[in-house]
């Protein structure tokens, strides 16, 4: 049967209009999600937190941008701009290339709210109280709306409406032309979750333990479901499937509209604060406990589970076949993960906890930290380029030795799997050669006399092949012919350690402990020459 709330809700009339009327004169803007865009906290009106778009590559943030407090809203990403709230009271655009600010507006209190983009607008809360109206271009208020306490959810705007929540328990309808009310619902508790639309009905969550379904145009309750905690998630769907998270640690899957609204719920272990990214038939939710889970939308049964060290209270976001998410307290890290495997692909440990919830768009990630930044990353954060490449020329092989990339800024992990060889006879003419493990030293048994080879090393890591190392060169002229193979191995091995060693010296990154396991491994392969255990082509 359907669950009715005993609460209120309160219609306005505007300009003699009848209450809850369209506005025949005002543009049909939406925040919903057209092409490369997130315009809106978890990028559309059904909250799927999805991006389409190709991924770029890189090895380090694009950009970041500090702020002057702590970045808990989440970005929205609309027309080449990031538009973002921060704990020093502002909302900021910025230039989604470069990071480069391109306004600033300054409210009275803390933006949490995350805002909503359309029809040359800005819509956001702030924790004066308000509900702001800001032109898309200039950054000039073109109306606020006082409710009776912090706006931290975040709007969502839709034929002619602005809707959004309030920590005086209400949720709000305003008129997107002027800002005056339309219509307030008053639920039981505050709400901080963030209004989204499912069949035309405003659905939204209360601390009041209730998932509502309102009229978008009175706000009379339609329908309305418990849980057995706090509903500050924020609802996703497909179709008539809705999916939400609870502080009671349950995700749930409601059906909307039927008698028996309840299809399952998947107990997590942690309470949910965060609301859950839908892609294809998979559900992606983090809880407090720390972990993050890949749900079947369909039956509610587990995917896969990996636990991230700290509270999650940052929503998922899924795009180029991976999952971004951040964490906070020990952890203070933005994750990617494989969507399919849960395997992490890489993770990039920012200064503070990273509560914001991630959007993608253009192919990069934009998220918000309590370090006071924005950040900007391509999606797919590669290995840069190994070090320090050299070659030795020994009897008739060449021995190449080379470092590790360095692990650059923030980036905490992005395991090198794989080297790849390129070998060529003219400058910047190499191709593909050889791919060897996770190793770094190579032979070249198949080098032939009187010959200039040059060579590039790459690494491989999770997000795929990384940047090209410094080309080096070696001449076989002076090979001496077919000698005896045993000879050939130990001069080999011998000057493998040299390179080793003389690497170390001239770069200063190995201690002595280092350079002396090194030579005893030199010594152990030029005891055994035995080609078996060289890496070689």
């Amino acid at each position: 049967m359907m669950v009715w709330a005993p609460f209120s809700t309160t219609v306005f009339s505007r300009r003699g209009q009848v209450a809850g009327s369209l506005l025949a004169s005002s543009t049909p803007a939406s925040s919903d999600q057209v092409g490369d865009n997130w315009p809106m906290y978890r990028g559309a009106l059904n909250h799927t937190g999805t991006g389409n778009t190709t991924p770029a590559s890189g090895t380090d943030p694009t950009w970041t941008y500090t702020t002057g407090g702590s970045v808990q809203s989440s970005p929205a990403v609309a027309n080449g701009c990031v538009y973002v709230g921060s704990g020093d009271d502002y909302v900021y655009c910025l230039n989604a290339t470069t990071g480069a600010m391109v306004w600033e507006y300054t409210t009275s209190g803390y933006v949490e709210s995350s805002p909503a983009v359309a029809g040359g607008c800005v819509y956001v809360g702030s924790d004066d109280d308000y509900v702001y109206c800001l032109n898309q271009t200039t950054g000039h208020m073109i109306w606020h709306y006082k409710t009776h306490g912090p706006v931290t959810s975040s709007p969502v705007v839709i034929n002619g409406y602005v809707y959004v929540g309030s920590y005086d328990h209400g949720v709000y309808g305003l008129y997107v032309v002027n800002g005056s009310m339309a219509w307030n619902c008053t639920t039981g508790d505050r709400v901080e979750s963030s209004p989204g639309l499912v069949f035309n009905s405003v659905c939204v969550g209360s601390d009041d333990h209730y998932l509502y379904f309102l009229d978008p145009t009175t706000g009379a309750i339609d329908q309305s479901v418990s849980t057995s905690n706090e509903v500050s998630s924020s609802a996703t769907h497909f179709a008539s499937n809705v999916y939400v998270g609870s502080q009671d640690g349950n995700l749930y899957e409601f059906r909307y509209p039927t008698v028996n609204p309840y299809v399952w719920k998947f107990n997590t272990g942690g309470a949910i604060t965060t609301s859950p990214a839908l892609s294809s038939v998979r559900l992606y939710v983090g809880n407090f406990a720390g972990e993050l889970y890949c749900i079947d939308a369909g039956y509610g049964t587990e995917y896969w589970s990996v636990n991230l060290g700290s509270p999650i209270t940052s929503s998922a976001a899924v795009g180029g076949g991976h999952v971004y998410v951040g964490t906070q307290e020990a952890s203070n890290t933005l994750f990617c993960l494989d969507a399919t495997t849960g395997s992490i692909t890489w993770s990039y440990k920012t200064g503070l906890d990273v509560t914001s919830s991630p959007a993608i768009a253009s192919g990069h990630v934009y998220v918000g930290c309590d370090d006071d930044k924005v950040y900007c990353f391509p999606m797919n954060m590669i290995p840069s380029q190994p070090l320090n490449v050299q070659t030795t020329l020994v009897s008739n092989q060449i021995a190449l030795q080379w470092q590790a990339p360095n692990v650059t800024y923030g980036l905490v992990e992005s395991p090198v799997t794989a080297y790849n060889i390129y070998r060529g006879t003219a400058s910047g003419k190499e191709v593909l050669y050889s791919t060897v493990g996770n190793v770094t030293q190579f032979i070249d048994w198949g080098a032939q006399a009187g010959q200039t080879y040059y060579y590039q090393v790459t690494a491989i890591g999770g997000s795929g092949e990384g940047l090209q190392s410094n080309e080096v060169s070696v001449s076989t002229s002076d090979f001496f012919g077919a000698n005896n193979s045993v000879l050939a191995i130990a001069g080999v091995a011998i000057a493998l350690g040299i390179v080793a060693i003389c690497a170390a010296l001239v770069l200063h990154t190995q201690d002595k402990k280092q350079i002396a396991k090194q030579a005893k491994a030199i010594k152990e392969l030029s005891r055994k020459l035995d080609p078996g255990n060289a890496t070689s082509a």
